[in-house]
């Protein structure tokens, strides 16, 4: 693996503990086939059916590196780029050239920080490094998951054991393409699709942005409407102790964020739904509706595993709570699934 960042990140990263303890073993029987998916080259295919939460794939990266990347004035960032891979295995090289390179060759991007800036998931790292920094994490097998703006899977990253991984967001079946999001979801098509173009130099061709006209309008007022409330939410809650009470939109009510969850699932954003069910308990405690905030709290629940697995300690503790096993809890509330998430606005 190639580890780019300043000398005191890189230090502070060398000494960690994990480094110790061994890469996690690729699956035997892994749940995805990579293949040829159309215009899109290649694409991550379910070979049997991956219930909401399951880890599909769990590995560590093969470069990852700061945003900002500051060289000697006699050298490039694309040759920084180069020189360092060079000291990878030829086997690790020749997976990281395989990847495809979206962006158009000139004297500041070349083929290697092309592929770079098409493939790099984005991720953050605890102190002292910087919160805010985004860094590229570049891998052989999730990188292979390709945009969709109603994806069914979810990319998260452990600085504890450095490893990047997909979890399925609602149940994948065989044969399905497995998909995350390249940008900001919530937002209306165009946007949605500027991006994409720009970024990655595609047009999307996914169900949503396929819709005949009066849907895909219908779609971007719910994702707007979604996007406007989320973002003044984070707005309001950044800067505030993470015990502190949350804050809440001028305005903001039960009936309103349940309406907006209802269409957040509707347009299949399982990620927004997880944040507008957690909004959605605290208005329904604020306003004293007690068996409302135990049905969301069971809903957010099962949001919570779809992002951090069925192996994550919170849904393990929850699972604990309710005197059972994180297994019996996966298969309640998978007999329940198809029922929380509620129809496709956009069928």
């Amino acid at each position: 693996m190639v580890y780019i960042d300043s000398l005191k990140g890189v230090q502070t990263v060398s000494a960690w503990p994990l480094w110790t303890q061994p890469a996690p073993p690729p699956p035997v029987h892994p749940p995805f086939k990579i293949r040829e998916c159309g215009d899109k080259g290649l694409g991550m295919f379910a070979l049997r059916r991956i219930p909401r939460g399951d880890v599909i794939v769990s590995q560590r990266p093969l470069l990852f590196s700061h945003p900002c990347l500051h060289v000697h004035a006699d050298q490039t960032v694309s040759a920084f780029y180069e020189s360092a891979l060079a000291g990878l295995s030829s086997d690790t090289q020749s997976a990281f050239n395989s990847l495809r390179n979206a962006q158009l060759e000139t004297e500041d991007v070349s083929r290697i920080r092309g592929i770079v800036l098409t493939n790099a998931l984005g991720t953050q790292l605890p102190p002292p490094h910087d919160p805010t920094a985004n860094y590229n994490a570049v891998f052989t097998s999730l990188c292979r998951a390709n945009h969709d703006c109603s994806p069914n899977a979810h990319y998260s990253f452990s600085a504890e054991t450095f490893t990047g991984r997909l979890t399925a967001l609602r149940a994948i079946q065989a044969g399905e393409e497995i998909t995350i999001g390249y940008t900001d979801i919530e937002f209306p098509r165009a946007q949605r699709r500027q991006v994409l173009a720009t970024k990655f130099n595609f047009d999307c061709g996914c169900e949503t942005c396929c819709l005949p006209p009066k849907k895909a309008s219908e779609s971007d007022t719910r994702r707007a409407a979604i996007a406007a409330f989320l973002i003044r939410l984070n707005e309001l809650n950044a800067d505030i102790a993470e015990e502190a009470e949350p804050l809440f939109p001028e305005g903001a009510t039960l009936a309103r964020a349940s309406e907006l969850l209802r269409w957040a699932e509707g347009e299949r954003l399982v990620e927004a739904a997880y944040k507008l069910t957690m909004t959605a308990v605290g208005l329904a405690l604020k306003e004293h509706n007690m068996s409302e905030a135990i049905r969301l709290t069971l809903r957010a629940i099962n949001y919570l595993r779809a992002e951090e697995g069925n192996d994550s300690p919170h849904f393990a503790w929850f699972a604990r709570e309710a005197g059972l096993s994180p297994e019996q809890m996966a298969t309640k509330l998978d007999s329940s699934d198809e029922e929380m998430m509620g129809p496709n606005l956009n069928a």
